[in-house]
């Protein structure tokens, strides 16, 4: 696609306002530009705005529990694998162009290491173990990027949350480091920063989970620094996107499980942050994190891995352990104490929580009643369910949800009616997953294809596999499908669900799940598709590690210790075994198997056994 049939095709996605508030911006770049672009200030040089210039940072502000004593010395921080092929140009930030670079990398694996997590997790080392070496090194990263990455110039300025993102950090870090020349330094550019952040956040189809992250940072730093006008604005900005960016069930519109815990984190940043200081957090906020929290227990098997359908690129906000770890235990454990519910065993405290808790508060969170996820439940508004059997060994997740948040559902991938299951936590059948963001984009949209998820595909009259809903651009959609919930029952014997899309007008794809014998040790997952006319392929992406091997009329699907029988019950014209793309990491991606299934026939019916091992 030509860059402009995409500014036509992002021009429609966008109001009349939206086209206005963008032309308003437009005005204010060439004017930064001519204010900034030959000047290369260093962020941290002096407070730009005079009105903010005399603001004194409290570090007992941001809500760290600076007694405790269950941390890590680790200062490595897991950055993301992926392409980073070369130095990005100091060029003027807003002239840059970095989407689609297959000639200097993937943006996203880049903006990464400007995140400055390591600042933080160098600065907390300083604070545990006093050590001036250690206090010397931070000195020195902060002064070398200082230097290299000057104000609004280079890909460290290309986008307005990687500010916001860095400015907490930043503001983490100085709280550690408590008062000296280095953290006052640092203080004057996350003032910089975060007054840059409130006059140019997200706005209209651009404002998803950006905007939350950014609305955060100017939220900790309005306690920090003690400025009203920030706080107003945090508060405003997070209270007013709560229910335009969440389903009442607690399903966030992206449709995507990781940047539902990547918003999540920045509603519990805030609220911990409001608490500390002596304001009550909302109402609202906490009984959409309660339901929120329900749909991420829902999503995971027993605390160690996540049912994921749509994008994750791994996004957090702050890392104070460093390595890698589970962001959505993180995130569980956090609005368990935000909430005073309790979503997470506590088995395995994150260290991000015991930096700002105490451990009185988590003992007594423990006392409270775990919240029940091993029950199947439907989430009728948000689109996903989750189909347990009675000994809570098998997940099973189904996707029947809209494509994604907004006019340009971003983060959604064409994967109407499609479903994943594990067992024992092994995956048995996969979602592709995202890969990869801003450069090779042919991979980012194969990952989001509806022939790469387990779903059904049209195949048109010239024999292309047609997509559900139209991609338009690496974040664009065009026209797309729309599901509709038919049926949902369930008991604990079976679970039956029911639903169809309007992808494929006017053909149309009902797909109907059976669940049976869930408290015999061996159910059945039944799924039967009806397609109204034409030819099709129904894929069965299996996970990296299942092995497949046929036996007679079916396939066996071996993962860990337990066996999946496939039986396939209708008529059908052939079945491939196919070498498949499956992505489990961003910017890491692997090797699997699909079964494909292809016919003209208006029913497919196909029958897993799952013979779990005793």
């Amino acid at each position: 696609m030509s860059k402009l049939s995409w500014y036509v095709n992002r021009l429609r996605a966008m109001s009349v306002n939206e086209i206005a508030w963008r032309l308003q911006q437009k005005r204010i770049k060439r004017k930064k530009k001519s204010m900034f672009g030959n000047d290369c200030k260093r962020v941290d040089e002096k407070v730009w705005n005079n009105a903010l210039g005399k603001l004194k940072f409290n570090r007992l502000a941001l809500g760290i529990n600076f007694a405790n004593r269950n941390y890590t010395a680790n200062t490595e921080i897991h950055l993301l694998s992926g392409s980073d092929l070369g130095r990005w140009p100091n060029t003027f930030s807003y002239s840059l162009d970095y989407k689609q670079r297959d000639d200097l990398g993937d943006a996203r694996t880049c903006w990464e290491k400007h995140r400055h997590f390591q600042y933080a997790l160098i600065a907390k080392k300083y604070f545990v173990t006093k050590d001036v070496s250690v206090l010397k090194h931070l000195e020195k990263e902060v002064e070398g990027w200082n230097k290299n990455n000057p104000f609004l110039h280079g890909i460290a300025w290309t986008s307005v949350m990687e500010v916001a993102i860095r400015a907490v950090n930043w503001m983490f870090a100085m709280a550690f480091i408590d008062d000296c020349g280095l953290s006052r330094r640092m203080g004057v550019g996350a003032v910089n920063m975060v007054d840059y952040i409130a006059r140019h956040y997200s706005r209209f189809s651009s404002a998803n989970n950006h905007l939350l992250v950014e609305a955060c940072a100017i939220g900790i730093a309005g306690y920090a620094v003690n400025n009203e006008t920030w706080k107003r604005l945090a508060l405003r900005i997070l209270s007013e996107e709560l229910l335009k960016q969440n389903y009442p069930d607690g399903v966030n519109k992206e449709l995507s499980l990781h940047y539902q815990t990547f918003g999540m984190e920045a509603y519990c940043l805030f609220a911990h942050v409001m608490r500390v200081n002596g304001d009550e957090v909302p109402s609202g906020w906490l009984n959409i994190l309660e339901k929120q929290s329900e749909y991420v227990s829902q999503s995971i098997w027993k605390e160690s891995k996540a049912m994921e359908f749509g994008d994750d690129d791994e996004g957090k906000i702050i890392d104070l352990h460093g390595g890698t770890w589970l962001h959505f235990n993180y995130i569980l454990q956090f609005s368990s104490l935000i909430t005073e519910k309790r979503y997470n065993t506590f088995d395995d405290v994150e260290e991000n929580i015991n930096w700002l808790f105490t451990n009185q508060e988590i003992e007594e969170n423990k006392s409270v009643p775990i919240y029940d996820n091993t029950k199947s439940r439907c989430f009728s508004i948000g689109g996903n369910s989750f189909l347990r059997d009675s000994s809570n060994r098998i997940l099973i997740g189904i996707d029947h949800a809209e494509l994604g948040f907004g006019p340009i559902a971003a983060h959604g991938h064409a994967d109407a009616l499609s479903l994943q299951m594990m067992i024992d936590g092994h995956t048995i059948l996969a979602d592709p997953g995202t890969y990869i963001y801003h450069c090779n984009l042919p991979m980012r949209n194969a990952f989001r294809k509806t022939v790469n998820h387990n779903t059904v595909c049209i195949i048109d009259n010239k024999g292309a596999f047609v997509d559900q809903s139209q991609m338009l651009g690496a974040f664009l959609w065009g026209k797309r499908a729309h599901c509709t919930l038919e049926n949902w029952q369930s008991d604990e014997e079976r679970d039956v669900l029911t639903a169809s899309h309007d992808g494929y007008r006017p053909i149309t794809h009902q797909r109907t799940l059976e669940f049976l014998g869930k408290d015999t040790g061996s159910p059945t997952l039944r799924i039967k598709d009806y397609i109204s006319k034409g030819k099709w392929v129904a894929t069965w992406l299996l996970g990296k590690d299942c092995k497949i091997s046929k036996n007679e009329d079916s396939y066996i699907l071996a993962s860990g210790a337990n066996r999946v029988l496939m039986t396939i019950n209708t008529v059908v014209d052939k079945v491939e075994v196919e070498d498949a793309d499956i992505s489990e990491a961003y910017g890491i991606k692997s090797k699997t198997k699909a079964i494909r299934i292809y016919g003209g026939q208006n029913v497919l019916s196909v029958d897993f056994k799952l013979i779990l091992k005793q």
